[in-house]
């Protein structure tokens, strides 16, 4: 399935409908992409039958992610103490009044017990969905589904999570050498440019300094050579770049 077939297949779920990728055919960052810009209503799950992660969403925002039974608690845990909500002390003796079902028990008993404030557990709560979104990439999945719709009674912590570094994150850095490659193949030796200035000081999709410095160069446009590169960068996060600038339609290319 092509990135514009996932886009149609959104398009067209009806309430309740669904469908399945496979990730061999197309790179996760593509579904994200797609989920995101058709503004999908619904969950994405992958991962081994009973160890799925899943993710949900509203008109195209992620919602909330819901990590596999076994790496919930451990997720939770190490981002309440990262986030220095709580200390590992405090964490063990409460763990200890367990057991717990998921990390939503335990964010309640944190809540009912005082022993952290609801806007810093919702802070936790947000760190572990955005850390991980980027580990899903190395979930080892072949299919992803996608369900139309969100369950009433569907389990999981609220929680908005912007979805852009992370699809940026796929496109850039986790890109296959072949899909870098065929980028290279079609833009060397092309004239490339920006066509619509990007909001550097919102950001949405998390770029480090340098990928924005080499963006700007593309303002008046550049011609590329045999390697497609920008600089400063090397050749691969030139291609990243690239790759994400044009799914992201910003990108002119001409002769």
């Amino acid at each position: 399935m092509s990135a514009s077939a996932v886009e149609a297949a959104l398009a067209g779920l009806t309430p309740g409908g669904q469908f399945s990728v496979d990730l061999r055919d197309i790179p996760l960052d593509e579904v994200l992409f797609a989920v995101h810009v058709q503004r999908f209503t619904g969950r994405v799950e992958l991962g081994p039958p009973k160890s799925l992660d899943r993710l949900y969403f509203r008109e195209g925002a992620l919602m909330g992610v819901l990590p596999p039974p076994e790496l919930d608690l451990p997720l939770f845990g190490e981002a309440l103490i990262q986030q220095k909500v709580i200390s590992r002390e405090i964490l063990a003796a409460v763990w200890d009044e367990g057991p717990f079902p998921d990390a939503r028990a335990l964010a309640e008993r944190l809540l009912s017990s005082g022993a952290a404030p609801a806007a810093d557990i919702d802070r936790a709560v947000a760190e572990q969905a955005r850390r991980r979104v980027f580990q899903i990439y190395d979930v080892p999945a072949e299919d992803l589904h996608v369900r139309e719709g969100l369950d009433r009674l569907a389990h999981f912590n609220p929680t908005y999570v912007d979805l852009r570094p992370a699809i940026a994150f796929g496109m850039v850095v986790r890109a296959s050498p072949a899909r870098k490659a065929e980028l290279r193949a079609k833009l060397m030796h092309r004239h490339v440019r920006v066509i619509a200035p990007y909001d550097e000081k919102r950001n949405g999709y998390g770029l480090p300094p340098a990928l924005l410095f080499a963006m700007r160069s593309l303002a008046d446009g550049v011609t590329l050579g045999p390697e497609a590169r920008l600089h400063p960068l090397s050749a691969e996060d030139s291609h990243g770049l690239l790759l994400l600038l044009e799914r992201m339609s910003l990108l002119a290319i001409s002769d």
